[in-house]
């Protein structure tokens, strides 16, 4: 009896919760655990001691704010701190950014899942261990930055790698880029949840050597249309293309993998090559289909896309069959196409209406071809002689100098032409005879989608004198 007494005292003793100001916490061994807050928001400093003992831990397995839509626009974390508990900071769509403390060494599952406004993690030298899906549900996240003295963990480029970069563990979702992402050779695990919420990726490319592929890891990858998985891949986890919604086929290159999980693969076709082994007529609940090679076939958009001179200009050629290489003929001058990823950039410097054939190329295969029409366009600008002479009663015909795409209409918007002219509206020449003799000042206007330019014209009609 004296021993359970002993028990329960030391528990007593050793375990102990409390409030101070806007926060909740609990003293275990001599450490501080904050499990709550209930303040207003705004720059929130986390306390680096409450009642008596340091803050180790923030977060003790739940929310640690009352309300996640408390509007945080600074978090700052305590030199001191070691982990930030399981699912500590979910939710919290406010949070703008968030930067650790030296001190981190852990950070814990679903700790920060479901910020939407999170845009940059910066983590500490110390950190060791990041939870599944630590980062997850975050798609405006644009970066995560790591110090460069951390021994577990690396960034290139804003994405989460482990040291050695075998591992990819985060992608952020609002990484600047072209929309397609080639995952570097000497990865061999895609973490779980790693593509998570990466809507604007319309291409990843996975190289051969990867081995496994992380539970959730292209979970909303809604702009992804296919996805072909290197022979080497034996391992894929439960719910990989969950809500893919525009995924359009997955090509397996190799055997079959391990179908321990489950998977939602949702609209999209599976094909696996006609000799690979391990495969039957379904795969997760999805009928297989075996081929040789999948039919190459563009899919992107033939509508005209109208781009002003000298302007950035980015567009992608989507293909499905899984092509190794793109071309484009007929491209204006000023923009090139990028072979290996089919992203068309530049600034075109010509203006003009171009038919562009896009193509989708394969080894051994009969290439996919499509055409789209590009229209550079430029404001229209336009000049006659200065002054424009002409015979009285001579037939004249004085066409200006123009530039401009699409082609301007022409029109006399002030002052009156001499008695007997007339002004083409296709092209704005001066034609006619004109009757009386004189000095006429008229403005003119050119005008197109592309612009409105209106410039004076000086006409003066005299006897004896041939037009210029």
């Amino acid at each position: 009896m004296k021993g359970l007494f002993a028990a329960l005292m030391f528990l007593a003793l050793s375990v102990h919760a409390d409030v101070f100001g806007d926060w909740q916490y609990l003293i275990e061994n001599g450490e501080a655990t904050i499990t709550g807050y209930a303040g207003s928001g705004g720059e929130v400093i986390v306390p680096g001691q409450l009642g008596g003992a340091p803050v180790k831990t923030f977060g003790a397995g739940d929310l640690v704010f009352a309300d996640p839509n408390v509007p945080v626009s600074l978090l700052t974390f305590p030199e001191g701190l070691t982990r930030i508990g399981d699912f500590a900071l979910a939710y919290c769509v406010n949070l703008p950014g968030v930067t650790f403390p030296e001190s981190v060494v852990e950070i814990g599952q679903n700790a920060f899942y479901g910020c939407a406004g999170l845009k940059h993690v910066d983590l500490g030298r110390s950190v060791a261990w990041i939870g599944s899906a630590a980062f997850a549900s975050c798609p405006s996240l644009e970066a995560i930055s790591v110090n460069p003295e951390n021994a577990s963990f690396t960034s290139e480029g804003g994405v989460l790698y482990a040291m050695d970069k075998t591992v990819l563990y985060v992608y952020p979702p609002a990484a600047l880029g072209d929309g397609t992402f080639s995952v570097p050779s000497g990865v061999t695990r895609i973490g779980d949840w790693a593509f998570d919420s990466c809507a604007g990726l319309v291409e990843i490319m996975l190289p051969e050597g990867l081995e496994s592929i992380g539970a959730f890891a292209f979970q909303s990858c809604t702009g992804l249309t296919s996805l072909s998985i290197p022979a080497s891949v034996t391992q894929l986890g439960s719910f990989a293309f969950k809500d893919c919604a525009g995924l359009v086929e997955v090509l397996f290159l190799g055997v079959a993998p391990d179908t321990s999980g489950l998977w939602d693969f949702g609209p999209a076709v599976v094909y696996c090559l006609e000799e690979a082994p391990g495969w039957g007529a379904s795969y997760s609940g999805k009928a297989v289909n075996r081929v040789s090679k999948i039919p190459l076939a563009i899919t992107s958009g033939t509508q005209t896309d109208t781009i002003p001179l000298g302007a950035d200009y980015t567009y992608r050629i989507m293909a499905k069959g899984v092509p190794s290489a793109f071309a484009a003929k007929g491209l204006p001058p000023g923009l090139q196409v990028n072979a290996k990823t089919g992203v068309i950039s530049g600034k075109p410097n010509r203006a003009g209406a171009y038919r562009v054939v896009l193509q989708a190329l394969r080894q051994g295969s009969p290439s996919a071809a499509l055409s789209k029409t590009l229209q550079i366009t430029q404001a229209p600008d336009f000049s006659y002689p200065s002054p424009v002479r002409v015979k009285a009663q001579n037939a004249v015909q004085v066409r200006p100098r123009v530039v401009g795409y699409p082609p301007p209409a022409f029109s006399v918007v002030s002052g009156v032409l001499p008695a007997g002219l007339k002004i083409n509206p296709a092209n704005g020449t001066l034609t006619g005879k004109a009757k009386q003799r004189g000095t006429y000042a008229v403005t003119v206007r050119a005008a197109s989608s592309a612009g409105t330019a209106d410039q004076p014209a000086i006409i003066v009609v005299r006897t004896g004198q041939s037009a210029r």
